[in-house]
């Protein structure tokens, strides 16, 4: 499993549209009904999603906090619990793709981590991972994800 690191990348993104839920509601919800429950707002919206599902994971108070988020064909307005920005540029980040089982995906956070230690790159506690491809019947994922650095 080869994986490069780059440095000084930028994720963009338009027309997003969020679910904020901290660790404790994943544990009731299922990942997969959040992001059903986000496709049917887009499309009760008129808009349909654009792209693959974006997974923002940060600290918030101490407790570890996931946005779901998904790029919608146009502009929505949405009500609480969901969020929308029409852009967000994160600069300055760390990236890596990640190709294999989606149980592996640890190491790829690892070995960014690492990179960031031997590099003397500070990094902010928060990562966006963009789910490109799922080959269900292998397990095998295609991730990007974004660390962005301090």
């Amino acid at each position: 499993m080869v994986m490069d690191v780059k440095e000084n990348k930028t994720l963009k993104l338009s027309n997003v549209v969020l679910h904020k839920v901290n660790v404790e509601e994943l544990k009731k919800v299922s990942a997969e009904k959040i992001v059903k429950l986000l496709n049917a707002q887009l499309l009760s919206k008129g808009a349909a999603p654009k792209g693959p599902l974006i997974n923002h994971t940060y600290l918030r108070n101490g407790e570890n906090q996931v946005s779901f988020m998904m790029q919608a064909s146009k502009p929505v307005d949405v009500k609480f619990p969901y969020g929308f920005s029409d852009s967000l540029k994160i600069e300055n980040c760390l990236y890596t793709r990640f190709q294999g089982k989606e149980y592996d995906i640890d190491y790829a956070y690892q070995k960014m981590n690492l990179y960031a230690y031997e590099n003397n790159i500070s990094l902010k506690k928060e990562s966006y991972s963009i789910f490109l491809s799922n080959e269900p019947e292998s397990d095998k994922v295609v991730i990007d994800i974004f660390m962005p650095m301090k």
